[in-house]
């Protein structure tokens, strides 16, 4: 980074990329991408001036912008399939190894400052929202997942007025769990990918592509 301009990574222990997000003057700026573990891409993000944008907003930025950053290798598009294309479910963890990293994949969000309990964060701003849903959509998404029987639900990865990011606390056991995948499962099917099995995990990921 050069006063507050360039690409920032990170890296997963096993040396695999992480994060690559791209700042000019301090805000984000151009095209983020996140991965899981495995190397599969988990998210693919546009922003302008520290707002998150479409894709084609952003390109349609960079013909009237010639500073704005630009990618060679892709025309400035995503090089790979968007999530909800390239989404694999996730099989149960095969090992305790497997399901340390899923534990330390969640807690990586909630060390994050840029997090709340998604209800009260909401509820702050009519204008905040989750994914491409309005704000009232938003919220009665969160109002589902709890009258199913979530523990918590936590908004992470919040940028500005928005996030992509949930992390629901399951109940230990009984019917409220057993609602709560009902709930996920639902959504999951509605964005193309199939829902988590149940394997005994504390807490769920939710992504919106």
């Amino acid at each position: 980074m050069d006063h507050g301009t360039g690409i920032r990574k990170s890296w997963f222990e096993n040396g695999q990329l992480e994060s690559e997000i791209y700042h000019v003057l301090g805000k984000r700026c151009g095209r983020s991408r996140m991965w899981w573990e495995d190397g599969k891409l988990m998210s693919v993000e546009y922003f302008l001036g520290g707002k998150k944008v479409a894709e084609k907003k952003y390109i349609e930025a960079c013909k009237k912008d010639p500073t704005l950053p630009r990618y060679e290798d892709d025309g400035f598009e995503p090089e790979e399939p968007k999530m909800s294309a390239t989404y694999l479910k996730r099989a149960a963890p095969a090992s305790e190894w497997d399901r340390h990293q899923h534990n330390e994949f969640i807690n990586k969000f909630l060390r994050q400052p840029n997090r709340g309990e998604a209800r009260q964060w909401l509820k702050g701003d009519e204008n905040r929202f989750i994914g491409e849903m309005t704000h009232e959509d938003s919220v009665e998404f969160v109002e589902e997942g709890y009258k199913a029987g979530a523990a918590k639900i936590i908004a992470v990865e919040i940028e500005d007025e928005t996030t992509n990011c949930l992390v629901v606390e399951l109940p230990p056991a009984g019917r409220k769990r057993e609602r709560v995948f009902d709930w996920n499962s639902e959504y999951a099917h509605k964005a193309g990918f199939d829902p988590y099995d149940d394997w005994g995990q504390n807490e769920l990921f939710v992504f919106f592509d």
